[in-house]
């Protein structure tokens, strides 16, 4: 190849879906879009007779167009064969003809258009690296409004490599954030030839150079090489590994009866993915279950054990995570998102496109959210005046989070001390319906800049596709350019 020169929580369902609230009447114009509704729009089937000078205006105007045309030729039950004009083989037909005219091109056809990207749009950033035979061997993208979500929510984010394009065998590594509505928000992407430590620390040394600061806090998997390459570049980060993807591999480690058994899983639960017990008794808990279920001689449990400072809430209880570690579903949640997009078979040009896509789908859902928090009522079910205030100031998924915790500490807690040391405030209380004594200690922080709040990102950047120029003709244009209309000026191709 040869480019020029230049170097929680469940899986994406909208918190307005997973419970049943009086949002939703008023949100009838907010429906759900997916990534498939993006990818794969359901076109309006023109009419044939009738002058097509309504579809051209469309290219200068961002509003929706439809033509006027006769009832015949609405698609119906029990038309739209002989009148298709396409079959699924032409279909079919005609992408592999675009393949072969991408070709060997492919590479250089997607780094003209992040270099057209990078020209016209403000903040973009991309980075790209050859090999001796200017092969591509990596790529790292971000735009601006990924840069401003790193900036109100990049203390913690996540990154793996899950999902490899078999065409050309190169590796897709998202990083992945937390928004204010606790749900996933992309941070950057990169491409890699290779797992290699250079490779990942050629990956995380472009993510520094776009973003101008490391993160605080880094989740991986178990990867040796990633981890290395953290070490090596994310100095000031501290890495802990992912609970979701050690807890998935339990059953394959410790096998599958003992996983179905409701007891040992209870069990694991209270010691694992819990943050109010102290370090020291984890670690008996810990032992006493592995000596009850005999795990004492799994190899594969010793090494977690050893490394449970790393994965383990209760040795960083106190420090702040973003919900990446606690929310079970987090890592599931990312990889079903990513998967919409990661068809092994693509070529890079047509994965771009679908990134884009799944961007789109993602920051509209982003501005839904924000949406339903500034401008709807939820339900009170308690009638006290904190349960009326929380909305006021968090975010839909965030208050339902605290309405929960409202309530059942009104119906099955009772206070029993409470003690203000500085700007914490400790209370000791017994849980009736916990396990064990069910006493427990909450301590609340006051926090200057609290991330879960409505108002944390001006709703109107979320809108913004930062085009340099002014005219709106132009910004159009040009973003259709770029995301449709990719060119080729150098030869290049893809290992």
């Amino acid at each position: 190849m040869d480019p020029q020169s230049n170097t929680g929580r469940s899986t994406d369902v909208e918190f307005e879906d997973a419970r049943s609230i009086g949002d939703q009447v008023q949100l009838s114009a907010y429906q759900r879009v997916t990534i498939d509704d993006v990818l794969n729009p359901e076109p309006a089937i023109p009419n044939p007779n009738s002058n097509t000078s309504g579809v051209n205006e469309c290219l200068n105007d961002e509003r929706l167009y439809i033509p006027e045309g006769e009832s015949s030729a609405t698609p119906v039950v029990g038309i739209g064969f002989e009148n298709v004009g396409a079959m699924v083989d032409d279909c079919k037909n005609f992408k592999n003809r675009i393949n072969s005219y991408i070709g060997e091109y492919d590479a250089d056809k997607v780094i003209n258009r992040l270099t057209d990207k990078k020209q016209y749009l403000v903040d973009f950033s991309f980075e790209y690296s050859v090999d001796e035979e200017k092969r591509l061997t990596g790529l790292f993208w971000a735009d601006g409004l990924c840069k401003r979500n790193f900036m109100e929510f990049g203390d913690v984010i996540s990154f793996d490599a899950t999902f490899k394009t078999k065409k050309y065998k190169m590796v897709f590594v998202p990083f992945t954030g937390i928004d204010n509505h606790c749900r996933n928000i992309a941070l950057g992407a990169g491409l890699l030839a290779s797992e290699s430590i250079d490779s990942y620390k050629w990956l995380l040394n472009s993510f520094v150079k776009s973003f101008g600061r490391q993160p605080k806090v880094v989740v991986t998997d178990q990867e040796p090489a990633m981890k290395q390459a953290i070490e090596d570049v994310f100095t000031t980060s501290r890495q802990r590994l992912c609970m979701w993807h050690i807890m998935k591999k339990v059953a394959d480690k410790a096998g599958h009866e003992l996983c179905n058994n409701d007891d040992f899983k209870r069990k694991m639960y209270d010691i694992v993915w819990i943050d109010s017990i102290e370090p020291e008794e984890f670690e008996r808990q810990w032992k006493l279950v592995m000596i009850e279920y005999g795990l004492t001689q799994n190899k594969w449990i010793d090494d977690m054990f050893v490394m449970r400072s790393m994965w383990i809430l209760a040795f960083y209880r106190h420090e702040p995570m973003s919900g990446l570690m606690r929310t079970t579903s987090g890592s599931e949640s990312e990889n079903h998102f990513f998967a919409s997009v990661a068809n092994s078979q693509l070529t890079l040009i047509e994965y771009m496109n679908h990134f884009d896509g799944a961007m789109d789908v993602q920051r509209f859902n982003h501005r839904k959210n924000d949406h339903i928090s500034r401008y709807t009522e939820p339900d009170d079910w308690t009638k006290t005046t904190l349960e009326k205030d929380a909305p006021k100031i968090y975010t839909r998924s965030i208050f339902f989070d605290q309405q929960t915790e409202i309530y059942g500490t009104i119906t099955e807690c009772l206070p029993m001390d409470t003690k203000i040391e500085g700007p914490q405030i400790r209370i000791s209380l017994k849980d009736f319906k916990a396990h064990r004594d069910g006493l427990l200690e909450v301590c609340f922080k006051n926090l200057e800049n609290d991330r879960w709040t409505k108002d944390v990102v001006p709703n109107e950047l979320n809108a913004t596709f930062d085009v340099k120029v002014d005219a709106k003709d132009e910004q159009y244009k040009e973003k259709q350019r770029l995301r449709y209309h990719p060119t080729a000026e150098n030869i290049a191709y893809v290992m």
